[in-house]
């Protein structure tokens, strides 16, 4: 494995309640590099507790985030618990993140058909703009917000670095590369992400009922 400056791999099961449940990988365990020869590297093993929320015939979605910029290849395999392969051993590249959108990376000026417009407007990812500002929420959901709202993008040709395949028009691509100019001045969404974060912070006062309250811990226990 090439070096890896931060990782982390998290397994998402989707359960009869539609909750998700996370492994996450300890980063120390991986961010040494590793190659074929290299015998006494150890490889990381992160065990899937069988839990009854967890529905089996729903599949277990993959994915690997890095902190580095850095292009990053990462080789992983599945394995039940009886030692038989469920996923044979397959390599996975995060490529280098940079501003280069790409050799003949532009934006397309898609018209968008009547039933897209119809709700996001006609001009809605024709040329280079924050789309998804002005009802980012309601468009996308309250817990999908974030800086990625205030983002400026547009429909682009396929061979932009970042295209990704439009989920209102599919066959049809967008970029954020493809725009030069930087997100909005101020983006109101970036308050909404951080109270939305499951991993912030929060103050005890939220948290505590009165019989918490009546056990007597200090007032800012766990802030």
């Amino acid at each position: 494995m090439p070096l890896m400056w931060a990782a982390c791999l998290s397994l998402l099961a989707q359960a009869a309640a539609n909750t998700e449940n996370w492994h996450v990988v300890d980063i120390p365990a991986v961010i040494c590099e590793k190659t074929e020869n290299d015998t006494d590297a150890p490889e990381y093993a992160v065990a899937i507790e069988y839990t009854n929320d967890i529905v089996q015939d729903y599949p277990y979605i993959i994915s690997f985030a890095r902190a580095s910029d850095k292009a990053t290849e990462i080789t992983f395999r599945v394995v039940d618990a009886n030692g038989e392969t469920v996923i044979d051993k397959t390599t996975v590249t995060l490529g280098e993140v940079s501003n280069d959108a790409g050799a003949g990376c532009e934006c397309t000026g898609e018209l968008v058909p009547e039933v897209v417009s119809s709700v996001y407007g006609t001009n809605y990812g024709s040329a280079c703009y924050a789309h998804d500002n002005a009802n980012c929420d309601l468009w996308w959901g309250e817990a999908s917000v974030g800086g990625w709202c205030c983002s400026s993008w547009c429909y682009s040709t396929s061979n932009c670095k970042d295209a990704y395949e439009s989920t209102l028009m599919p066959g049809k691509y967008y970029s954020y590369k493809a725009c030069t100019q930087s997100t909005t001045t101020t983006c109101r969404w970036l308050d909404e992400e951080k109270k939305n974060d499951p991993c912030a912070c929060k103050p005890s006062t939220s948290l505590f009922d009165s019989t918490m309250n009546s056990k007597g811990f200090p007032s800012n226990y766990g802030d």
